[in-house]
Protein backbone atom coordinates (compact mmCIF):
# COMPACT_ATOMS: atom_id res chain seq x y z
CA UNK A 1 0.00 0.00 0.00
CA UNK A 2 2.85 2.41 0.74
CA UNK A 3 4.41 1.75 -2.68
CA UNK A 4 1.17 2.91 -4.28
CA UNK A 5 1.20 6.37 -2.70
CA UNK A 6 3.37 8.09 -5.37
CA UNK A 7 1.14 6.62 -8.07
CA UNK A 8 -2.02 7.81 -6.33
CA UNK A 9 -0.62 11.35 -6.19
CA UNK A 10 -0.59 11.60 -10.00
CA UNK A 11 -3.47 12.77 -12.17
CA UNK A 12 -5.44 9.68 -13.27
CA UNK A 13 -8.55 8.90 -15.31
CA UNK A 14 -11.59 7.60 -13.40
CA UNK A 15 -11.04 3.95 -14.33
CA UNK A 16 -7.51 4.04 -12.93
CA UNK A 17 -8.51 6.09 -9.91
CA UNK A 18 -11.03 3.53 -8.63
CA UNK A 19 -8.31 0.87 -8.37
CA UNK A 20 -6.81 2.39 -5.20
CA UNK A 21 -10.01 2.43 -3.07
CA UNK A 22 -10.96 -1.01 -4.44
CA UNK A 23 -7.62 -2.48 -3.34
CA UNK A 24 -7.90 -0.65 0.00
CA UNK A 25 -11.38 -2.11 0.46
CA UNK A 26 -10.12 -5.64 -0.20
CA UNK A 27 -7.27 -5.15 2.26
CA UNK A 28 -9.53 -3.78 5.01
CA UNK A 29 -12.24 -6.39 4.40
CA UNK A 30 -9.98 -9.44 4.33
CA UNK A 31 -8.02 -8.30 7.39
CA UNK A 32 -11.37 -7.57 9.10
CA UNK A 33 -10.37 -3.97 9.82
CA UNK A 34 -12.97 -1.38 10.77
CA UNK A 35 -12.32 0.75 7.69
CA UNK A 36 -13.89 -1.49 5.04
CA UNK A 37 -17.13 0.48 4.88
CA UNK A 38 -15.24 3.77 4.60
CA UNK A 39 -13.09 2.45 1.74
CA UNK A 40 -16.16 1.18 -0.09
CA UNK A 41 -17.84 4.56 0.36
CA UNK A 42 -14.84 6.22 -1.34
CA UNK A 43 -15.09 3.75 -4.24
CA UNK A 44 -18.81 4.45 -4.69
CA UNK A 45 -18.23 8.23 -4.56
CA UNK A 46 -15.78 7.87 -7.46
CA UNK A 47 -18.15 5.67 -9.46
CA UNK A 48 -20.90 8.27 -9.04
CA UNK A 49 -18.69 10.86 -10.73
CA UNK A 50 -19.64 9.40 -14.09
CA UNK A 51 -18.27 5.85 -14.29
CA UNK A 52 -19.38 3.71 -17.21
CA UNK A 53 -21.82 0.83 -16.78
CA UNK A 54 -18.97 -1.58 -17.49
CA UNK A 55 -16.85 -0.12 -14.69
CA UNK A 56 -19.79 -0.27 -12.26
CA UNK A 57 -20.31 -3.91 -13.18
CA UNK A 58 -16.64 -4.85 -12.73
CA UNK A 59 -16.51 -3.20 -9.31
CA UNK A 60 -19.73 -4.85 -8.13
CA UNK A 61 -18.37 -8.26 -9.11
CA UNK A 62 -15.39 -7.69 -6.82
CA UNK A 63 -17.14 -6.45 -3.66
CA UNK A 64 -20.33 -8.50 -3.53
CA UNK A 65 -19.56 -11.21 -0.94
CA UNK A 66 -18.20 -9.14 1.94
CA UNK A 67 -21.49 -8.17 3.60
CA UNK A 68 -20.45 -9.17 7.10
CA UNK A 69 -17.70 -6.54 7.38
CA UNK A 70 -18.35 -3.45 9.52
CA UNK A 71 -20.14 -0.66 7.67
CA UNK A 72 -20.31 -2.53 4.37
CA UNK A 73 -24.06 -3.27 4.19
CA UNK A 74 -25.14 0.37 4.07
CA UNK A 75 -22.56 1.16 1.39
CA UNK A 76 -23.62 -1.83 -0.71
CA UNK A 77 -27.18 -0.51 -0.64
CA UNK A 78 -25.79 2.78 -2.00
CA UNK A 79 -23.90 0.86 -4.67
CA UNK A 80 -26.98 -1.11 -5.74
CA UNK A 81 -29.03 2.10 -5.95
CA UNK A 82 -26.33 3.88 -7.95
CA UNK A 83 -25.90 0.94 -10.33
CA UNK A 84 -29.63 0.80 -10.99
CA UNK A 85 -29.70 4.47 -11.92
CA UNK A 86 -26.93 3.90 -14.47
CA UNK A 87 -28.66 0.72 -15.72
CA UNK A 88 -31.78 2.73 -16.56
CA UNK A 89 -29.89 3.97 -19.63
CA UNK A 90 -30.27 0.51 -21.20
CA UNK A 91 -27.56 -1.56 -19.51
CA UNK A 92 -29.30 -4.87 -18.82
CA UNK A 93 -26.19 -6.69 -17.58
CA UNK A 94 -25.57 -4.04 -14.91
CA UNK A 95 -29.22 -4.28 -13.83
CA UNK A 96 -28.80 -8.04 -13.45
CA UNK A 97 -25.57 -7.57 -11.46
CA UNK A 98 -27.33 -5.12 -9.14
CA UNK A 99 -30.13 -7.65 -8.59
CA UNK A 100 -27.57 -10.39 -7.87
CA UNK A 101 -25.76 -8.21 -5.33
CA UNK A 102 -29.07 -7.37 -3.67
CA UNK A 103 -29.94 -11.08 -3.56
CA UNK A 104 -26.74 -11.91 -1.66
CA UNK A 105 -27.41 -9.06 0.77
CA UNK A 106 -31.01 -10.18 1.40
CA UNK A 107 -29.80 -13.75 1.88
CA UNK A 108 -27.32 -12.87 4.62
CA UNK A 109 -29.85 -10.58 6.29
CA UNK A 110 -32.35 -13.45 6.47
CA UNK A 111 -35.00 -11.58 4.42
CA UNK A 112 -36.09 -14.66 2.53
CA UNK A 113 -39.42 -13.47 1.11
CA UNK A 114 -37.66 -10.48 -0.46
CA UNK A 115 -34.85 -12.75 -1.59
CA UNK A 116 -37.20 -15.01 -3.53
CA UNK A 117 -38.70 -11.96 -5.28
CA UNK A 118 -35.19 -10.68 -6.13
CA UNK A 119 -34.20 -14.08 -7.55
CA UNK A 120 -37.33 -14.10 -9.71
CA UNK A 121 -36.54 -10.60 -11.03
CA UNK A 122 -33.01 -11.67 -11.87
CA UNK A 123 -34.20 -14.81 -13.65
CA UNK A 124 -36.50 -12.66 -15.79
CA UNK A 125 -33.63 -10.27 -16.60
CA UNK A 126 -31.36 -13.14 -17.61
CA UNK A 127 -33.99 -14.76 -19.82
CA UNK A 128 -34.41 -11.45 -21.65
CA UNK A 129 -30.61 -11.22 -22.06
CA UNK A 130 -30.33 -14.73 -23.51
CA UNK A 131 -29.18 -16.37 -20.24
CA UNK A 132 -25.46 -15.44 -20.25
CA UNK A 133 -23.47 -18.21 -18.56
CA UNK A 134 -21.44 -16.08 -16.14
CA UNK A 135 -24.50 -14.34 -14.69
CA UNK A 136 -26.52 -17.56 -14.69
CA UNK A 137 -23.76 -19.28 -12.71
CA UNK A 138 -23.70 -16.45 -10.15
CA UNK A 139 -27.47 -16.59 -9.74
CA UNK A 140 -27.41 -20.37 -9.20
CA UNK A 141 -24.74 -19.88 -6.50
CA UNK A 142 -27.17 -17.63 -4.62
CA UNK A 143 -29.91 -20.24 -4.93
CA UNK A 144 -27.53 -22.98 -3.79
CA UNK A 145 -26.69 -21.10 -0.59
CA UNK A 146 -30.36 -20.49 0.14
CA UNK A 147 -31.16 -24.16 -0.44
CA UNK A 148 -28.35 -25.23 1.90
CA UNK A 149 -29.79 -22.96 4.60
CA UNK A 150 -33.15 -24.70 4.13
CA UNK A 151 -31.42 -28.11 4.13
CA UNK A 152 -33.15 -28.97 0.85
CA UNK A 153 -30.91 -31.77 -0.43
CA UNK A 154 -32.86 -32.46 -3.63
CA UNK A 155 -32.88 -28.78 -4.60
CA UNK A 156 -29.13 -28.52 -3.90
CA UNK A 157 -28.43 -31.52 -6.12
CA UNK A 158 -30.59 -30.09 -8.94
CA UNK A 159 -28.87 -26.70 -8.66
CA UNK A 160 -25.48 -28.38 -8.71
CA UNK A 161 -26.23 -29.97 -12.08
CA UNK A 162 -27.67 -26.70 -13.38
CA UNK A 163 -24.51 -24.90 -12.29
CA UNK A 164 -22.34 -27.59 -13.88
CA UNK A 165 -24.14 -26.99 -17.18
CA UNK A 166 -23.38 -23.26 -16.96
CA UNK A 167 -19.75 -23.92 -16.01
CA UNK A 168 -19.38 -25.96 -19.21
CA UNK A 169 -20.30 -22.82 -21.17
CA UNK A 170 -17.72 -20.59 -19.44
CA UNK A 171 -14.28 -19.65 -20.71
CA UNK A 172 -12.02 -22.38 -19.31
CA UNK A 173 -9.00 -20.04 -19.27
CA UNK A 174 -10.57 -17.98 -16.46
CA UNK A 175 -10.79 -18.88 -12.77
CA UNK A 176 -14.59 -18.65 -12.69
CA UNK A 177 -15.36 -22.27 -13.77
CA UNK A 178 -13.20 -23.79 -11.01
CA UNK A 179 -14.47 -21.32 -8.41
CA UNK A 180 -18.10 -22.03 -9.25
CA UNK A 181 -17.63 -25.81 -9.35
CA UNK A 182 -15.79 -25.71 -6.02
CA UNK A 183 -18.63 -23.62 -4.55
CA UNK A 184 -21.16 -26.17 -5.80
CA UNK A 185 -19.23 -29.10 -4.32
CA UNK A 186 -19.07 -27.40 -0.92
CA UNK A 187 -22.85 -26.99 -1.06
CA UNK A 188 -23.17 -30.74 -1.71
CA UNK A 189 -20.89 -31.42 1.25
CA UNK A 190 -23.12 -29.24 3.44
CA UNK A 191 -26.12 -31.48 2.68
CA UNK A 192 -24.02 -34.66 3.04
CA UNK A 193 -24.18 -35.74 -0.61
CA UNK A 194 -20.72 -37.31 -0.70
CA UNK A 195 -21.52 -39.66 -3.57
CA UNK A 196 -21.94 -36.74 -5.99
CA UNK A 197 -18.92 -34.95 -4.52
CA UNK A 198 -16.64 -37.94 -5.13
CA UNK A 199 -17.92 -38.28 -8.69
CA UNK A 200 -17.30 -34.59 -9.45
CA UNK A 201 -13.90 -34.04 -7.79
CA UNK A 202 -11.88 -35.13 -10.87
CA UNK A 203 -13.32 -32.11 -12.73
CA UNK A 204 -11.25 -29.85 -10.47
CA UNK A 205 -7.97 -31.56 -11.28
CA UNK A 206 -5.42 -29.68 -13.32
CA UNK A 207 -4.27 -26.15 -12.60
CA UNK A 208 -3.47 -24.37 -9.37
CA UNK A 209 -7.01 -23.06 -8.88
CA UNK A 210 -8.53 -26.54 -9.06
CA UNK A 211 -5.94 -27.96 -6.69
CA UNK A 212 -6.56 -25.28 -4.09
CA UNK A 213 -10.29 -26.03 -4.20
CA UNK A 214 -9.91 -29.83 -3.90
CA UNK A 215 -8.07 -29.61 -0.56
CA UNK A 216 -10.85 -27.72 1.32
CA UNK A 217 -13.51 -30.10 -0.03
CA UNK A 218 -11.56 -33.20 1.04
CA UNK A 219 -10.89 -31.96 4.57
CA UNK A 220 -14.42 -30.63 5.10
CA UNK A 221 -15.82 -33.68 6.97
CA UNK A 222 -13.27 -33.26 9.75
CA UNK A 223 -13.81 -29.49 9.87
CA UNK A 224 -17.60 -29.83 9.85
CA UNK A 225 -17.54 -32.24 12.82
CA UNK A 226 -15.32 -29.89 14.85
CA UNK A 227 -17.40 -26.83 13.96
CA UNK A 228 -20.67 -28.63 14.69
CA UNK A 229 -19.45 -29.68 18.13
CA UNK A 230 -18.28 -26.14 18.91
CA UNK A 231 -21.61 -24.60 17.82
CA UNK A 232 -23.63 -27.12 19.83
CA UNK A 233 -21.64 -26.35 22.95
CA UNK A 234 -22.16 -22.59 22.49
CA UNK A 235 -25.87 -22.98 21.76
CA UNK A 236 -26.60 -24.04 25.34
CA UNK A 237 -24.90 -21.06 26.99
CA UNK A 238 -26.81 -18.38 28.90
CA UNK A 239 -26.28 -15.58 26.36
CA UNK A 240 -27.72 -17.77 23.61
CA UNK A 241 -30.76 -18.65 25.72
CA UNK A 242 -31.29 -14.96 26.49
CA UNK A 243 -31.18 -14.11 22.80
CA UNK A 244 -33.76 -16.80 22.04
CA UNK A 245 -36.08 -15.46 24.74
CA UNK A 246 -35.77 -11.95 23.27
CA UNK A 247 -37.01 -13.28 19.92
CA UNK A 248 -33.78 -13.86 17.98
CA UNK A 249 -34.14 -16.07 14.92
CA UNK A 250 -31.80 -18.84 13.77
CA UNK A 251 -29.67 -16.64 11.49
CA UNK A 252 -29.16 -13.99 14.15
CA UNK A 253 -28.20 -16.63 16.70
CA UNK A 254 -25.68 -18.11 14.28
CA UNK A 255 -24.06 -14.97 12.91
CA UNK A 256 -24.48 -12.49 15.77
CA UNK A 257 -24.49 -14.56 18.95
CA UNK A 258 -22.67 -17.87 18.36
Amino acid sequence: RRLGLPTRARLMDLETEVIAPLLDFWYEAYTRSEGAGRRLAKLIDLLMEGASAELWSRCMTNVGLLFTRAGVNAQLERMIHGARKVAEEGHASLQAMANLTESWMLLWQGRFAELEAAIQRTEEDLRWMGEPASLQARLISVKLTYQVMRDDKEAVRASHWALSAQVARLDRSSELPAVMLGFSLRALVAVDDWQTVRAQLPLLEGGAQGSTLIVPVVVLPHTVRITGAAVNSEASRDYDTAARVSGAGTLRLMFREV
